[in-house]
């Protein structure tokens, strides 16, 4: 390698760890941030219900009777939460991932594991 090369390489080192740093810093408002419609077979019938994934890393889960707000992980395309429900004793997860305007993924429990699919409702 020559030492034009080097001394090029050199200059544009703090140039790339300045760009790295300064978006690094930047909030990105994650492509799951949105109000869903969600549809999921249970065992005794298909259920549909709306999520709603804010930015401020939360996630409300309304089934049409009872809403609940939980942590979200949001990174990049992909969505995960996790809840241990005090009322049926049970934990339940669910790990998936947005394309465009829909997401698909798996929402694990101790019952089995069922398929989720989602829309984004538009206003």
């Amino acid at each position: 390698m020559t030492e034009l090369n080097t001394r090029k390489r050199r200059r544009a080192l703090p140039i790339l760890v300045l760009a790295a740093c300064l978006l690094s810093s930047c909030d990105f408002q994650s492509v799951a941030v949105g109000e869903w419609d969600v549809s999921f077979d249970s065992r005794d019938n298909r259920s549909d219900d709306v999520w709603i994934i804010n930015n401020n890393d939360q996630i409300i889960l309304n089934d049409g009777e009872t809403a609940v707000t939980i942590p979200v992980e949001l990174a990049g395309s992909r969505i995960s939460w996790a809840i241990d429900t005090e009322e049926i004793e049970e934990s339940v997860s669910f790990a998936g991932s947005v394309n465009g305007n829909r997401f698909a993924g798996t929402l694990y429990t101790q019952q089995g594991n069922r398929s989720v699919y989602g829309q984004r409702l538009t206003d």
